[in-house]
């Protein structure tokens, strides 16, 4: 059975159908490193995580709420904007226009006429953990296309009350680095004068 090219195209708009579509009713782990449908992210957005705690304590649950700041369209309405929030530890719980989703928070279609969300975020058992949070939010003009729209993400590390320097996760040393890179110049020297240098004689 031939297909035409039409009936191929229909095809695979049909299957990606629910991915073009679902940023509007929330955005989902492709969006864990940005919403990078709409471009780069823009220094004109600004995004806030308000309410968050010094250190937090063991089985506690935060009410926070987030804000996003943009140039894009200041008027409610629809497709207003969005934003996907992610803890490395604890449970997060949603309220009114919010939701979970692939082990992130993330706005409901009625959630995303507007720019500001409450969420709760309850702490795990060991408080010696260090919690890195990732936030990403869109300002959105509501014209249905991404031109125009702007993102921007904000992350940060929030301490366990217990947490400890030894709980951070390593990093490389700049010490490594420039030792290593000595070590390599001097061994291109060492090549230069035992291989290199005898043949010129």
């Amino acid at each position: 059975m031939r297909f035409s090219h039409f009936t191929l195209c229909f095809v695979v708009l049909l299957v990606f159908l629910p991915t073009f579509s679902a940023e509007n009713a929330g955005i989902n782990s492709r969006a864990n490193n940005g919403c990078i449908c709409h471009g780069a992210s823009d220094s004109t957005t600004e995004v806030i995580l308000h309410n968050l705690p010094n250190n937090w304590t063991a089985n506690t649950t935060y009410n926070l709420s987030i804000e996003i700041i943009g140039e894009s369209s200041d008027n409610s309405g629809e497709n207003f904007g969005g934003f996907r929030l992610l803890f490395s530890h604890g449970e997060l719980v949603g309220g009114d226009d919010v939701q979970s989703m692939d082990d992130g928070m993330t706005h409901t279609s009625d959630g995303n006429d507007q720019r500001t969300w409450d969420v709760q975020w309850i702490s795990p058992e060991d408080d010696s953990k260090i919690a890195h949070i990732t936030l990403h939010g869109n300002a959105v003009n509501g014209d249905g296309s991404t031109t125009g729209d702007a993102w921007s993400s904000w992350e940060t590390d929030l301490w366990g009350v217990n947490a400890t320097e030894a709980d951070v996760p390593d990093q490389p040393d700049a010490m490594v680095f420039i030792a290593l890179g000595v070590v390599i110049i001097g061994l291109g020297f060492a090549y230069h004068f035992v291989a290199v240098a005898p043949k010129k004689k």
